[in-house]
């Protein structure tokens, strides 16, 4: 039998192959990472073989190699940094028992479109904290993929403010026995921005558990396709998959789309999903607006709640300043980054 073909993820109702454009990325350029002792970080002149075609299309070398040993315990996050006008490709693996607070930011704006590769592999009993905060503007190709073992658990908080055009794709694959993770994604964009996020868990291993939470909100022309995939494949049983998908509608001419997708091929499983479009809540406008709050005010508060609610509470305070400068910027109508 011949070598299996490689296939890009699934996206509902688009193409990777349309969304990815190799002759307009940008150049590649290593992040700046920070961590602890006992952190190697290396430069890898190559990869392992690609798991898709979306793997092979966003690789760019030299690669940037993040190996956390064994039973490591970090007083501090490790911090993966870099410029959203350069392309980057970064393998981070964490040893069995190991406590890791992963922090990876990117900011500023791109010509071309950026290519960012991200793969995470977790041993057995590894217990991560991912939070990915993409505070950028411009064309963007941007896929993270992470591999749980057995007993490993992640804790996921992604967040993309800014005027992006392009896909992003989250993908957890539940691989070793009682392997758990939870994603969430918050998404602010406005202007003309188009873009096309998705979340991916996919149950493996037996009695695995992933959680999908998505939160999306629309101003000016904005469009958002938002989709939400739990896949249980056959063998995984006693494995559950949950998801919720919301979007926020902010302006009458933005276009916003909630897709849950539950992939099922086992028996004994629990599965479940929940999605909406919606403008504001009324009666949360009301509410604030009754304690003498102006309208934009009460809506930036809703706002506010809305996708920070999917964030850690402890992030840096340049990060949660320029969050809140973000939403300001896009509720009143400019842009969000200008690159500076």
């Amino acid at each position: 039998m011949g070598a299996k073909k490689m296939q890009w993820p699934l996206l509902p109702k688009m193409s990777w192959a349309h969304l990815v454009h190799p002759a307009g990325s940008v150049a590649g350029s290593a992040p700046t990472v920070a961590a602890g002792v006992g952190v190697t970080v290396t430069s890898l002149p190559e990869l392992p073989a690609p798991a898709d075609n979306l793997d092979a299309a966003l690789r760019s070398l030299p690669a940037t190699r993040i190996d956390v040993p064994a039973n490591w315990r970090g007083t501090a996050p490790i911090t993966i940094t870099g410029d959203a006008a350069n392309s980057a490709t970064v393998l981070v693996t964490v040893g069995a028992g190991a406590q890791v607070h992963l922090r990876e930011t990117w900011r500023g704006t791109n010509a071309g479109q950026q290519h960012l590769l991200v793969l995470l592999q977790l041993a057995a009993g590894a217990q991560v904290r991912y939070d990915t905060l993409d505070l950028q503007s411009g064309d963007v190709a941007i896929y993270r993929r992470a591999e749980l073992a057995e007993g490993a658990e992640l804790t996921w908080h992604g967040a993309v403010f800014g005027d992006c055009r392009g896909g992003l794709q989250h993908a957890v694959n539940l691989v070793g026995t009682g392997s758990r993770a939870k994603a969430n994604l918050a998404v602010l964009s406005g202007n003309a921005a188009k873009l096309v996020a998705t979340t991916t868990v996919t149950n493996y291993g037996r009695h695995t558990q992933g959680l999908i939470n998505q939160h999306g909100v629309l101003t000016d022309h904005a469009q958002l396709v938002l989709n939400g995939i739990g896949a249980i494949v056959r063998g995984a049983a006693g494995s559950d998959a949950q998801q919720e998908n919301r979007v926020l509608m902010l302006s009458d001419h933005a276009l916003g789309e909630a897709n849950p997708l539950l992939l099922i091929d086992e028996n004994d499983v629990t599965a479940g999903h929940a999605a909406s479009v919606a403008a504001v809540d009324a009666k949360q406008l009301y509410y604030l607006m009754s304690r003498g709050l102006s309208r934009a005010v009460a809506v930036r508060l809703v706002v506010r709640g809305f996708l920070l609610s999917l964030l850690p509470d402890d992030l840096p305070a340049a990060d949660v300043q320029q969050v809140h400068q973000a939403i300001a910027a896009q509720l009143d109508g400019g842009k969000i980054f200008d690159g500076k």
